[in-house]
């Protein structure tokens, strides 16, 4: 496995380089969200004896194995197996998707020897182009030769993973109980990346006072448990996928808090439907202009605190009428944050109300409710 510049042995999960500038242009909906207000129904579960595709309060789901041998394609099994359990829940059918028709899309094969993938670029790419089935394009017990081998993309393959593909992406609270709420209230499983070292990562990986964590690693949390009394998220492993419990961990809440850095699951099409005659019709005057708030990985909240506060209960307002409107994920808890996905579902709501120039709204992105929207929205719902 490469070793980059910051000491960071690439499994697959590759940090992404790029500008603040360059990622503006990438068609991105990830957005910050909190935990449900009910709290998780934490108890003690323990592994099934073979896969087992629904929640259960006695044992934990365990999904297909998967292995990327010596690849670094970890974040791509874990997005293929995401989308496995997204086709699951909506069809009752769980797909083995190929992970190597979504590392081909990746955009930095020029990058370090172009070896593993981005987090937000894997979510960009189940979006885009979703994932054609392992049979038809396999994916499993390659080398990394062997995966970036050339292979011809056939127009089946192109429209079945057409088919398959996700209707975004969004990105969880850095606490675990924000994960586990993902798991119980929407059935699907997250996107959990750690940085360990490599005699941590057992049966239950457990900090090391001391020890180096060079390895980066995705992995799919398909579950969450009590263990010995700690909230705990159980893993499908891709990486040595017989290591652990027959290829599942249990991470514990303290690990988690000490290594995790990135967390995402898929929003499915039908997330975005029109509610409108199903749902109450929202009441809400506005008085301010909204505005835009970058995420700040460092502290993993607003770059704006000031203003998250602010704002926070005109922006709650505002992403109940974006749901109404079927514009801004349903499934999707009203945080308070003017977020990527906010910012999508205004551009959506100023483009089809007509509420500037399409060349001033190209420029704004949807990052900001002005006068003239503030006065489409209290024309339309006003209190």
């Amino acid at each position: 496995m490469p070793e980059f510049d910051d000491g960071i042995i690439n499994l697959g999960a590759l940090t992404d380089p790029r500008g603040s500038e360059d990622k503006e242009k990438d068609y991105h909906e990830a957005e910050v969200v909190a935990a449900a207000a009910k709290p998780v129904d934490w108890r003690e579960k323990k592994q099934p004896e073979g896969y087992q595709h629904d929640l259960d309060n006695r044992t934990w789901r365990r999904f297909l194995r998967r292995n990327q041998d010596g690849s670094a394609t970890c974040v791509a099994q874990t997005g293929a197996k995401l989308l496995g359990v997204e086709e699951y829940i909506e069809n009752g059918k769980y797909l083995d998707f190929s992970a190597r028709d979504i590392y081909e899309h990746r955009i930095n094969k020029t990058w370090n020897g172009g070896e593993g993938m981005v987090g937000t670029d894997a979510g960009d790419i189940m979006t885009k182009h979703g994932a054609t089935l392992e049979t038809l394009v396999p994916s499993q017990d390659m080398s990394e030769a062997q995966i970036n081998a050339t292979f011809r993309r056939s127009k089946t393959d192109v429209e079945l993973a057409q088919i398959f593909r996700a209707g975004g992406y969004l990105q969880p609270s850095f606490d675990i109980e924000a994960i586990a709420s993902v798991i119980e209230r929407t059935q699907k499983a997250v996107m959990v990346w750690f940085r360990f070292a490599g005699k941590e990562w057992n049966e239950v990986p457990q900090v090391i006072s001391g020890a180096s964590a060079v390895l980066h690693h995705s992995v799919a949390a398909v579950d969450f448990t009590l263990w010995q009394g700690k909230r705990a998220l159980v893993i499908d492993e891709s990486w040595q996928p017989n290591a652990g419990m027959n290829g599942q961990r249990v991470i514990t809440e303290d690990f988690f808090n000490a290594r995790n850095t990135f967390r995402m699951y898929l929003v499915s099409r039908d997330n975005f439907a029109k509610v409108e005659g199903t749902t109450q019709r929202p009441m809400y005057r506005f008085s301010q202009p909204l505005e835009f708030i970058p995420w700040d990985e460092e502290t993993d909240k607003p770059a704006n605190g000031v203003l998250d506060v602010r704002q926070k209960a005109d922006v709650i307002a505002l992403q109940h009428i974006l749901k109404f409107e079927g514009l801004f994920p349903v499934g999707t808890d009203s945080t308070g944050y003017y977020g990527a996905i906010t910012a999508k579902a205004v551009d959506a709501f100023q483009r089809k109300y007509s509420i500037d120039f399409p060349a001033a709204l190209d420029e704004l992105k949807g990052k900001r409710v002005g006068n003239k929207t503030i006065a489409k929205l209290n024309s339309l719902y006003g209190a």
